[in-house]
Order: C-alpha cells, then structure tokens, then sequence
C-alpha cells in the first residue's frame, strides 16, 4: 500500500532540533516560578475513546506557566510519561522558553490515539494528543486562529476607533482580568466584561 505523505508521522529534522534546542538555550537564564494561588483552567475532552485533561497554571498576568495532563485508559508508563513530558513543558516555561515553540514543534505530530474531537468547541479533530493539546494552547493563549477547525464567537479584545472604552469600561474590563483565567476566556475578556453588565460596580467609591 502507499501511505500519502499526509498520514506519515510528523519527524523534527536535526537541523530544526538543533535550531530548537538553541533557541531554548538562549531564552534559559532565570526560573520564574509559579505564584502560590494562580489562575488557570482545565479542559476535558476526548480523542477517539480516550479522554484527555488539561490543566494549565498562569501568572499574574495571564501567561500561562505551567501544564498538566491526565488520560484515561493508558497504561501505567504512558501516564508517567504524559506526566513527566508536562513537567518538562512547564519547567521550559517557567526558564522562559516561549510557548511559540513548544506549538511548532508538537502541532501536526501523528500517533494514536488520534481522530475526533469531543468536548472542545474549537478543536473537531487532532493527529495525536499532543497536537490536540498544543492545538489547544495555541488557541487560548497565542489567538493562534490558523489552528482552530471552528471560528471564535465575539471576536477579540482590540476595540475600533469608534469604540472605545470609556473610564469605568477600562477598569471593569481590569477587573475581569484580574480575577478571570485568560485561558478560559481564550484571551476574549470583553464578552465576559458584557456577560457582566448587568452588574453594578461604584468603580469611584463613594463621594
């Protein structure tokens, strides 16, 4: 049979190993560790009969520092190994290796399980679990809109000359950034900021 060039594995080249390795050694320099109470979300979902969940930490400002994964109906070892790979994600950005990279190296991989998508509103399919998962990040937290399979519901943050935010709308919208996962919210704050409206802030205090 000949295999198409589409179902082969995905192979990272030693010239683009060496490349990625270089450049995480150049981003190596101090660890930023990971606050004691920090934000962050988990999503479930399930790729042909497994289920996958992710959990991410972030710092302060949203950037997320951290990830750990969970599966379901895999042996022993392979949920060492997922838990150990996620460690050594995460270690990676905390020394400030960007998350850019990690995407590029592990978005497109190919093993099993693979196949379709269910639970994640962004995401129909993936080629393995951590094309799935990096899809995922991708999406939430770089805006990576080339790597979703469905589009974004109400838009972005970034406001048109005609709309911008008054006084009490930017320190609302601070607010919802403060205490809301950008992650969970895939960096969308303004609809959880409208979600909001019907709540009333004295954002000057009393007089």
């Amino acid at each position: 049979d000949i295999i198409s060039e589409q179902s082969q594995p995905k192979i990272i080249s030693k010239e683009n190993n060496t490349t990625f390795i270089k450049k995480i050694n150049e981003g190596v320099s101090k660890r930023f560790s990971m606050p004691d109470r920090r934000k962050g979300y988990i999503q479930k979902a399930t790729i042909g009969n497994h289920k996958v969940y992710l959990h991410t930490g972030e710092y302060e400002d949203g950037k997320i520092g951290e990830i750990f994964i969970d599966t379901s109906k895999e042996g022993e070892l392979v949920k060492a190994l997922m838990n150990n790979f996620a460690i050594a994600i995460s270690l990676g950005l905390q020394y400030g290796v960007p998350l850019d990279e990690f995407i590029s190296a592990y978005v497109d991989t190919k093993f099993e399980p693979s196949g379709k998508v269910h639970g994640n509103d962004r995401i129909m399919s993936a080629s393995s679990i951590l094309d799935y998962i990096f899809r995922e990040l991708a999406i939430s937290y770089q805006n990576r809109e080339d790597l979703a399979h469905t589009p974004a519901i109400g838009g972005s943050d970034r406001s048109s000359p005609e709309e911008e935010n008054t006084e009490d709308q930017n320190q609302l919208l601070k607010i919802v950034k403060d205490i809301t996962s950008k992650g969970f919210v895939r960096n969308n704050y303004k609809k959880n900021l409208v979600d909001l409206s019907d709540i009333k802030i004295n954002l000057k205090g009393k007089k």
